[in-house]
């Protein structure tokens, strides 16, 4: 009767847990040969919204250095943009790359820190600097004609909270027939 009890008690914790924590949505994105994610705050993708960013990376590039924020390999900044960064997502596309700071540009800048030359990647940035929500670069100043590239940006598949309940009711089964089996 008693493991009954923690059984009861365990699933109700795992049946509350999902709507009392938000967890972080993982972007991929990817334009020319580079590549990369995006984590920030949110729990459905799959809705409209807005997302800010908590973390950008680089995972693979034959320009821009791999790394992260996080990892101090590049800073959100460049051209009078600072954080907060947010974007926003109508389900299906990126429909605004949102930035603050003192500038009239709707993009996110990553400014390469390990780069000899003070390089950049833009996020919403066209050639010409035109605002673009499907355009991406790397940027090295002072040319001012860097090629823009289609950039795609897709959530990450994460696991359902209902398939977390699954897996942790598992789990805790396993438990409970090794216990009742000792």
């Amino acid at each position: 009767m008693k493991t009954i009890k923690k059984l009861a008690i365990a699933i109700s914790a795992l049946a509350l847990m999902p709507s009392m924590a938000q967890a972080d949505i993982i972007w991929d994105w990817s334009f020319a040969n580079t590549s990369g994610q995006f984590i920030t705050d949110g729990d459905d993708p799959t809705n409209p919204g807005i997302f800010t960013l908590i973390d950008f990376s680089v995972t693979a590039s034959d320009v821009a250095t791999l790394g992260s924020l996080s990892g101090g390999e590049y800073a959100s900044d460049g051209f009078a943009t600072t954080q907060p960064y947010a974007v926003h997502w109508d389900g299906n596309a990126v429909t605004l790359w949102d930035s603050a700071g003192n500038n009239s540009f709707d993009w996110w800048v990553f400014r390469d820190l390990m780069a000899a030359v003070e390089s950049y990647i833009f996020f919403g940035w066209e050639t010409g600097n035109i605002n673009t929500v499907d355009q991406a670069s790397y940027y090295n100043p002072p040319c001012c004609d860097a090629p823009s590239f289609l950039l795609t940006v897709t959530p990450a598949s994460v696991p359902e909270p209902g398939t977390l309940l699954l897996f942790g009711l598992g789990l805790l089964g396993f438990g409970a027939a090794r216990r009742k089996l000792s």
